[in-house]
């Protein structure tokens, strides 16, 4: 039996006026998937307090990790999208 649900697009945005700006189009646009933010409060890439040596690869891992919880599954993610 084949899964019908929808799909989730990711998107990672520094703040909630992204999410505010972006929500209402993308939803739109992205219609065939559902549309979900994880926002960090600022800038990934310019963390002054994460470890100099971590990869940022690891650090956007940790972010999908915490947005997926218990609830989502990694089959679950169309896509991960991260705006700067």
């Amino acid at each position: 039996m084949k899964d019908t649900r929808k799909k989730i697009v990711l998107f990672i945005v520094e703040g909630k006026s992204e999410e505010a700006a972006l929500a209402p189009i993308l939803s739109k646009i992205i219609s065939s998937s559902v549309v979900k933010f994880k926002v960090l409060h600022g800038d990934i890439t310019s963390d002054l307090y994460s470890e100099p040596k971590k990869k940022m690869l690891d650090k956007i891992k940790a972010h999908v990790k915490t947005f997926m919880g218990s609830i989502f599954h990694a089959v679950d993610i169309l896509e991960i999208i991260h705006i700067v």
